[in-house]
């Protein structure tokens, strides 16, 4: 059959011949020309899926005999069906390759198809290569751009360093040529593998064209500038290693100027009311954020070396200098990558100690224009509200209410405060801290119902308490914050509050904080419960994290301190009542979370009277719940108390078993209770409880338990 197939080759190769010549011919015979390049066209796509299909439900015995003269021959054809001019036909291919390359099962076995792989780029460089004098093929070109990078690696997989001699040789070859369309299409392949490439892979040939990065003409052909963007970003983690901390400057800067063009781009289009033709494929405000990404993941990685040197700290200076000059004329989405950008190249220095002073200095300026623009925010609020501000709302940040101004204002400073860690200057961070401590009391004063401010400022303080960590010097605002989100939501369900409540269970804090936080406990969670009292079942499904985070708090709190819980009878009611209510709900880990909770809380050494007063009857809910669903653990929880409760598990045994809700469990599971509870009684108990269960029995169905209650029951 693969004989046959190949076969068909002399064919295709003549429809394809038949079909060039007769383009030449159109200026001659235009009607018969046309006629039959139509039906060389047909002919060339029959055949190409035929092959395409046959090989591709042949891939398995390909990958299994790649040494069999008719298989090699089946790739070749596939490969030359991928070298057809046509984008369609090209993707036709993909799986094949995909398939192919993943069932060889050896390197041995993937070097017998290097040439048709080599050739196989070539054809797919080719193929994303844009035509400068047929722009109306850009989209065509764009969206085969999509399905082909991925296919890249197919040959990557194969070539690994030679990749990038091959590329190399084109590069310069189209650079000799000044063939820009060509060059930006050898970027894209570059590009493509970035993910998969590393430092090992990267040889003498891949710097060299490195080192001609600087000199490509980016400004007279706008495209080469998002391509070679995205490539500084793919490859910026490998390259630290590798290039000067020149290279590090000129791609900083050029990928700054990549945003400034296209936010200008950006605009343009507004005030041309949306109809501007863009430099770029896609939107401008999509190359603009995409090369904002790819300046803040260099400016990430580069922090190793900007630390190492003062022409790193001056570099930083100049970066940062720059920024605060244009960054207010950039879209708000931009505005947040590129400070984030910066604050990573400005944590840099805070590493070297003899570059602290540049350090200060850098983050004062960066913080300090964050601050002034919310407070700038802030006061043109407060003209609004009296009414001296009558011009409409206008911002380069694209905020059509105050509200939204104010919390892209508060995220751009969070940016400003993420790339902190709190080892090293939690003390400095702290200043900043508490310079924002008075502007947030403004901030939720006048906004407190507004769900984006809330959360936008509940995301600064939540960084810079991840930045300074908490200790003696930052817990009370760590808990003045928390006391004064609670005062503006009336309750602790509110997404801020929880984030705040899980840093501290699941962050590392120290012991003054935690005594603090018991300290506040029976106050903390009274409020908790008051929230949750008046919560139907698909609120609290609503609020399923929250609920988790609480009773991980509650946890850390019976380890650290049980009698915070066990002398307050309210609290601790409360709190029971809250497991039984989460317990009623479909989340498995919400349920996993609140048994940890009981196992916990019942080996504490809680005293044998709170245990009757309080737990058992309580607990009696607890597993009558448990008892009805199969799917859950409460086996685990009804063990503990076999072992240690012996005679609560008596009274709580009998009063499961009065339960309206115990007719629902099923009746092996009432057996498999029934013979648990029989092990821990004595005989004598025996009788009693089921002499009183009988009595109650009986009196619940007038004497005719029986008749009405089943034998099953009975």
């Amino acid at each position: 059959c693969m004989e046959q197939v190949c076969g068909l080759r002399a064919l295709y190769e003549d429809a394809l011949k038949g079909k060039q010549q007769q383009r030449g011919t159109l200026g001659f015979d235009t009607t018969d020309s046309s006629s039959d390049i139509s039906e060389n066209n047909t002919l060339i796509h029959y055949i190409a899926r035929l092959v395409v299909g046959f090989a591709e439900n042949q891939v398995r015995l390909i990958a299994d005999h790649p040494r069999e003269s008719a298989c090699l021959r089946l790739v070749e054809f596939v490969g030359l069906c991928c070298q057809n001019p046509s984008l369609s036909l090209c993707a036709l291919t993909f799986d094949f390759w995909y398939s192919l390359q993943s069932r060889l099962q050896s390197n041995e076995d993937r070097r017998i198809f290097r040439d048709v792989y080599v050739a196989l780029l070539g054809a797919l460089v080719d193929h994303v290569q844009y035509n400068p004098e047929d722009m109306e093929s850009k989209d065509d070109v764009d969206q085969f751009r999509d399905e082909a990078k991925d296919v890249f690696m197919e040959p990557f997989d194969l070539l690994y360093g030679e990749y990038f001699s091959i590329i190399f040789g084109a590069f310069a070859n189209a650079l000799q040529d000044r063939n820009w369309a060509r060059v930006e299409a050898l970027l894209f392949a570059l590009c493509a593998v970035g993910d998969i490439a590393s430092a090992e892979h990267l040889n003498a040939d891949f710097f060299q064209m490195v080192n001609a990065f600087p000199n490509l003409p980016v400004r007279e052909v706008p495209i080469m500038r998002r391509t070679l963007s995205a490539l500084l970003r793919e490859y910026s983690s490998v390259l630290q290693s590798k290039v000067s901390i020149q290279f590090i400057g000129w791609a900083l800067n050029f990928l700054l100027e990549g945003v400034w063009q296209f936010s200008d781009e950006v605009n343009s289009s507004q005030r041309m009311g949306g109809e501007f033709a863009s430099s770029v494929p896609g939107e401008p405000l999509e190359a603009a954020l995409e090369t904002a990404e790819a300046f803040r993941d260099f400016c990430e990685n580069s922090s190793n070396l900007l630390s190492r040197h003062q022409q790193g700290a001056d570099l930083v200076t100049d970066l940062v200098k720059a920024c605060i000059d244009k960054v207010s004329t950039l879209p708000y989405q931009v505005v947040k990558v590129v400070m984030l950008g910066l604050a990573h190249c400005v944590q840099a220095l805070e590493q070297n100690q003899q570059l602290q002073q540049q350090f200060e200095s850098n983050y004062d300026t960066l913080f300090a224009f964050c601050e002034n623009r919310l407070r700038q925010s802030l006061m043109e609020h407060v003209r609004d509200a009296s009414g001296q501000n009558t011009s409409p709302l206008t911002t380069p940040l694209q905020a059509h209410t105050i509200e939204q101004l104010i919390s892209h204002d508060l995220n751009v400073l969070d940016m400003c405060v993420k790339p902190f860690d709190g080892k090293h200057i939690h003390l400095f961070l702290l200043q900043k801290v508490q310079q924002v401590w008075e502007l947030s009391q403004q901030i939720l004063m006048q906004f407190a119902n507004s769900s984006v401010v809330v959360e936008a400022l509940s995301s600064l303080y939540f960084d810079m308490f991840v930045g300074v960590g908490i200790h003696r010097e930052t817990q009370q605002f760590l808990f003045s914050m928390m006391d004064l989100l609670t005062q503006y939501f009336g309750n602790f369900m509110h997404p801020p509050v929880v984030r705040l409540i899980s840093f501290i269970v699941n962050g590392s804090v120290d012991r003054s904080t935690i005594d603090l936080f018991v300290s506040r406990f029976p106050t903390l969670s009274t409020q908790i419960l008051s929230s949750v009292s008046a919560q139907t079942v698909q609120q609290l499904q609503n609020h399923s994290e929250m609920m988790q985070h609480f009773f991980r708090l509650l946890i850390k709190v019976v380890h650290v301190c049980p009698q915070a819980l066990e002398s307050n009878q309210q609290v601790l009611e409360g709190i029971f009542g809250l497991g039984l209510a989460a317990l009623t709900l479909p989340d498995r880990q919400l349920f996993l979370q609140v048994e940890s909770w009981y196992m916990t809380f019942l080996g504490s050494g809680i005293s044998q009277h709170h245990f009757n007063e309080i737990a058992g009857p309580l607990i009696t809910k607890l597993f009558v719940a448990m008892l009805v669903d199969r799917e859950t653990h409460y086996g685990r929880i009804l063990e503990y108390f076999k072992k240690r409760h012996a005679l609560v598990l008596q009274a709580f045994g009998l009063n499961v078993l009065m339960r309206e809700e115990f007719t629902r469990v099923p009746l092996d599971e009432k057996k498999r209770f029934l013979r648990e509870l029989n092990q821990t009684v004595s005989v004598n108990q025996q009788q009693l409880l089921i002499g009183r269960f009988l009595k109650e029995y009986d009196a619940r169905y007038g004497g005719k338990g029986s008749q009405q209650g089943g034998n099953e029951d009975i």
